[in-house]
């Protein structure tokens, strides 16, 4: 029964999402959180366990540069505008992520040498992104095609800039899960879940901001026409700017879908032993898609004259192009869509071992392997678990991995009779190299046991279950 214990330790820990969900948000689970034995489903026989709501949340900051293409969320949004900067300097971004997992109830028992769960969880995120200073003029090009960098050079580089970009992110999950663990020898026990998973994503951007300087002239953002709507002049097209506009892009996402994990553990001997956990096997599901873009109006300026584009049909014959035609195509774009996902490979592969030192301290290392975007990311955690008398137990743990590098965390749980009461935190520390991770993260909760608590003999020494 202790496989089930570990593995309750994997797949209640915060940070391991429904990996299968990638159609939904694309952030991968930060390191593994070593919680083995602090919320542990390693119960006498005859036993039956329930778990009151646990409640997990992490928080992730994250400041790093990126191409403007990778956080403007306009992809297959608004046609007709373009938005292009130089490749000389990148904006920052400010990223907040907050991932929350309650779980309303646990309910389960063993019988013999098999252990059944029952477990629905609630989980949500939410992640916050803001994108400050460009330090380029999103510039529009030109006719005669000229690089955009030799554009940036002559008379259009802005000597002041400020800009703003706000994006909200919310998401739900519900999950319900049976878990059923076997013995098949002494030295081998297999286990498998099963999830229904239903989820909810909604995104949102809200205005961008911003003032440039552009020969003495102050100008809001950057917004502009793509190349087929400039003036095909042969030299630098005039710049055409926005002020005081509003663009809204709105993304509603909703999955349907199942998932099977399967783990194992093998004995190797009495104090040592090696576990395997391989999640969303044959993941399988519907998705929802329904997107909105919005474009509010406000002056529009082309070579110094100024246009409203509240009123199209008063800019008829102010420029080269149909401004109305431009309006009225891009001011309110729905879109709606659904298909259907098979996810065959596993998204997220656990091996690890524990070796007992003593009756109350156990040392161990697991490994987590996690796909995402096509490539495979790993973490490393190991933890000592210490047994401080009969009421209390404590573990510290280390984890490193190719995002966070290094981070700590631990935990206690309490013994109080037939209630447990656990707290963790993790994710202490981390740096994303050259710019700055900060995560962190806890979970609280409390289980009940019910059932005859059994006594074993052993060099005529007599023991709890517990400190086996």
């Amino acid at each position: 029964m202790k496989f089930l214990s570990t593995i309750l330790g994997l797949f209640l820990s915060l940070n391991t999402f429904a990996q299968f969900q990638k159609t939904l948000y694309q952030f991968a689970p930060n390191d593994l959180v070593a919680t083995h034995n602090i919320n542990p489903a390693f119960q006498p026989k005859g036993s039956f366990i329930i778990g009151l709501p646990v409640l997990s949340q992490t928080s992730v900051n994250l400041q790093s540069p990126a191409p403007l293409g990778q956080i403007f969320p306009m992809q297959g949004g608004v046609r007709n505008i373009s938005l292009r900067n130089s490749v000389q300097h990148l904006p920052d971004i400010s990223e907040t992520y907050v991932m929350s997992n309650v779980n309303l109830f646990t309910l389960g028992g063993s019988m013999e040498d098999n252990t059944f769960l029952f477990s629905l969880d609630i989980r949500g995120m939410s992640r916050q992104r803001m994108s400050r200073d460009f330090a380029e003029l999103l510039l529009l090009g030109n006719a005669s095609n000229l690089p955009i960098d030799e554009i940036m050079a002559g008379s259009a580089v802005p000597n002041q800039q400020k800009s703003l970009l706000f994006e909200s992110q919310n998401m739900a999950f519900m999950q319900l899960a049976f878990s059923d663990s076997r013995k098949i020898s002494d030295r081998l026990r297999l286990g498998f879940r099963l999830k229904l998973l239903w989820g909810m994503g909604y995104l949102e951007t809200s205005p961008i901001q911003g003032v440039y300087q552009f020969d003495g002239q102050d100008f809001s953002s950057t917004l502009s026409l793509n190349d087929a709507e400039i003036n095909a002049s042969g030299v630098v097209a005039p710049i055409k700017f926005l002020e005081n506009y509003k663009i809204e892009n709105k993304l509603m996402q909703g999955n349907f879908g199942a998932a099977l994990d399967i783990g194992t553990q093998i004995k190797i001997s009495e104090r040592w032993e090696v576990n395997a956990v391989v999640q969303d096997i044959g993941a399988i599901g519907w998705t929802l898609h329904g997107s909105k873009v919005t474009l509010e109006g406000g002056d529009y300026f082309i070579e110094g004259q100024s246009l409203d584009l509240n009123q199209p049909e008063a800019n008829v014959g102010q420029s080269d192009f149909d401004l109305q035609t431009f309006i009225q195509e891009e001011v309110n774009m729905d879109t709606i869509a659904s298909q259907s996902f098979t996810e065959w490979l596993p998204q997220t592969v656990y091996l690890g071992t524990r070796y007992q030192l003593g009756n109350k301290q156990w040392v161990g290392i697991t490994g987590m392997g996690y796909f995402r975007k096509g490539r495979m990311n790993y973490a490393l955690t190991g933890f000592y678990d210490l047994r401080l008398g009969s009421m209390m137990s404590a573990m510290v743990s280390t984890s490193y991995s190719e995002l966070q590098q290094l981070t700590f965390g631990g935990g206690l749980r309490f013994n109080l009779g037939p209630m447990q009461l656990y707290a963790v935190t993790d994710d202490i520390g981390g740096i994303l190299y050259p710019s700055k991770f900060q995560s962190s993260g806890f979970t609280l909760g409390a289980m009940f046991t019910f059932g005859r608590k059994q006594k074993f003999k052993a060099q005529e020494e007599e023991f709890d279950y517990d400190d086996i």
